[in-house]
């Protein structure tokens, strides 16, 4: 069969598309910017789609030729940055399943979340019911799953705050610590979906996928740590309102971008615990989940575990100080240091009028980049200005004032920490 899948370069849905093309299935994926998922994706088709724009289903129509079944495997955790919780769970994704009424694609497979309600307390869960509820009144041969607190090699979200968690230096901090959750496989998620297209598919079916064992917030944390190969260590408990602040700052930079797991609707989704009944689950396909404890010991950590796991806090910490860094120096000439800044470059051998000029556009070159490093969008050509503009400070002032080389204070040699940093930040640009 042809399936289509939205969401394709996301967590889940590239784990689905690789499922399914193994099970020799060819796969057609939707994604924002088909270029870039060709790079990172060259064996799967590739179109353009987003649920943030396509919401008729006359744009949906020609993505659908020859195309036998749809896996929706599209989400978004909350509005912010361009994302909107009911384009993508509601509109854009009922349009899909308008189409696909229309043209005769019969089979769906919808990936919903755990607890998805019109009555739950967050507008992602009930966005994601809503979205349910409308593929649900279509003559199609539906079936909904509901996958709880998703763990696989690959880390994004939440599970990628759990193993920065861990990694941690010093302390490893948790909030309550006492939330429920329940896991699941990423790869039995993949087979579940594989098992829905397959001649033994349920049709109009809501199932929740889970592990039947309850675990804590603190006991995942401690057992990735564990995992990890850092050792035991006890968790510290943080302050509400220091967490609540985290969660505000994550809110914040989600309208920058920045689809950070730490904002106020995962507060609110592990306080009210991930969790779910999976003995529907267990019984439709057979599948004998595996358990959190199973999955670490069949998968031993790496050597790039370990990094992501203790650059995961550092990625913001790097961010932040070149901003801090390059907007206070660009101020300063552009204020209090302006005088000294002229005079230096007269020193150098510019006009008065040379000087000044100089000085302001360097100044607002500084104050511009230390700005557009944080948005998300414009990380990686931020990055990459940091790095030029101070491989050219470091040749002007080479050329126009050697002496600098020798000063005690190494104002020279201080560039090249700057031309570094910026590489670094560019090399953890990638959440996903």
């Amino acid at each position: 069969m042809r399936i289509l899948i939205t969401g394709a370069t996301g967590l889940i849905g590239s784990h689905v598309a690789r499922r399914i093309t193994r099970a020799g299935h060819a796969v057609v994926g939707v994604a924002r910017s088909p270029s870039w998922a060709r790079e990172r994706y060259p064996d799967i088709e590739w179109v353009e789609g987003d649920f943030r724009s396509d919401t008729t289903a006359a744009q949906w129509r020609p993505r659908l030729k020859e195309i036998d079944a749809v896996v929706n495997c599209a989400g978004v955790l909350q509005d912010g940055g361009g994302d909107n919780l009911q384009d993508v769970h509601v509109n854009g994704a009922a349009a899909l399943f308008a189409a696909c009424e229309e043209l005769g694609v019969q089979r769906v497979v919808q990936i919903s979340a755990a607890g998805a309600d019109e009555n739950a307390p967050t507008e992602f869960m009930r966005s994601k019911a809503e979205g349910d509820q409308r593929l649900m009144a279509r003559q199609l041969e539906w079936v909904i799953l509901r996958p709880a607190f998703v763990i696989g090699r690959g880390v994004y979200g939440g599970t990628a705050l759990i193993r920065g968690l861990a990694g941690f230096p010093f302390v490893t901090p948790v909030a309550d610590g006492s939330q429920a959750i329940q896991t699941v496989d990423i790869s039995d998620l993949a087979e579940t979906v594989a098992f829905c297209l397959g001649p033994r598919a349920p049709h109009h079916q809501v199932l929740t996928l889970a592990h039947p064992e309850r675990l804590t917030l603190e006991q995942v944390v401690r057992q990735t740590r564990r995992w990890l190969g850092f050792g035991e260590r006890a968790t510290r408990p943080v302050a509400k309102p220091v967490a609540e602040l985290a969660y505000r700052v994550g809110d914040l930079l989600g309208h920058l971008g920045w689809r950070s797991p730490m904002r106020t609707t995962a507060r609110q989704q592990l306080a009210d615990g991930v969790v779910g009944d999976p003995s529907h689950w267990i019984a439709v396909t057979g599948i004998r989940p595996l358990s959190f404890q199973d999955w670490l010991q069949r998968s031993p950590s790496t050597v790039q575990d370990r990094w992501h796991a203790r650059l995961y806090f550092l990625k913001p910490v790097v961010i932040a100080a070149l901003s801090l860094v390059w907007i206070f120096s660009g101020l300063v000439a552009l204020g209090p240091g302006f005088g000294v800044a002229v005079e230096q470059l007269r020193h150098a051998g510019f006009g008065p009028g040379t000087a000044q000029n100089l000085t302001v556009v360097t100044g607002l070159i500084d104050v511009g980049l230390g700005l557009a490093i944080l948005n998300s969008r414009w990380l990686k050509p931020a990055a990459i200005g940091m790095a030029v503009t101070s491989v050219f400070y470091l040749l002007a002032a080479t050329v126009l004032a050697p002496e600098l080389w020798l000063d005690p204070l190494g104002p020279i040699v201080k560039i090249v920490g700057l031309i570094v940093l910026p590489l670094v930040a560019l090399a953890l640009a990638e959440s996903r």
